[in-house]
């Protein structure tokens, strides 16, 4: 069996028994070697933890995220359609208050 140090909380160091049974065929050692650390009690209580907590965690983070994104673009929507109201408004004033009064002058100028 290979031992590998596991090391805990504070400075002590616990030694893990790794089982070397697990054998597939076409495998290099090193393959064997991964294999058999997935094969303990450590590595399958973390795929759970993986499982129950963080991967729930994850989906509450990218909702969380999605709403928020939402929120912003709607708002950010809103602020546009104000802006773009208050150009229209400031184009009509434009025209009405100095290119129309120009556009007569030049036609009167022209006509005399």
């Amino acid at each position: 069996m290979r031992c590998y140090a596991n090391y805990t909380s504070g400075s002590t160091c616990s030694v893990i028994d790794l089982p070397t049974n697990i054998s597939v065929s076409g495998v290099t050692t090193t393959q064997n070697t991964i294999l058999s650390m997935m094969a303990t009690s450590q590595a399958q209580e973390i795929n759970k933890m993986d499982r129950i907590y963080i991967q729930g965690s994850l989906r509450v983070l990218i909702d969380a995220f999605i709403d928020s994104f939402d929120q912003r673009f709607n708002s950010s929507l809103t602020t546009r359609l104000v802006v773009f109201i208050i150009f229209i408004v400031a184009l009509v004033v434009f025209y009405g208050t100095i290119w129309q009064p120009t556009i007569q002058k030049i036609n009167n100028d022209v006509r005399k």
